[in-house]
């Protein structure tokens, strides 16, 4: 394997927001209102992601408090 990525270059929040609203939208559309199981699951794990992804962006923005 090789190279790991130091920090958040190349990542955003508007990236991972703007994926998984690319991944909800479909979701809803083909899945909930097209009546397909398969669709919604699928959408529904691959938001599951999106949103650890997101948090996990969040988490490493943040600055890390000192211990007191």
């Amino acid at each position: 394997m090789g190279d790991a990525r130091a920090g958040l270059r190349g990542q955003s929040l508007l990236i991972g927001t703007a994926k998984w609203i690319g991944t909800l939208a479909p979701t809803v559309a083909f899945g909930w209102l097209g009546n397909s199981p398969l669709i919604l699951g699928l959408g529904g794990l691959c938001s599951v992601f999106d949103l650890a992804y997101i948090a996990l962006l969040w988490r490493a923005r943040r600055p890390l408090m000192p211990a007191v």
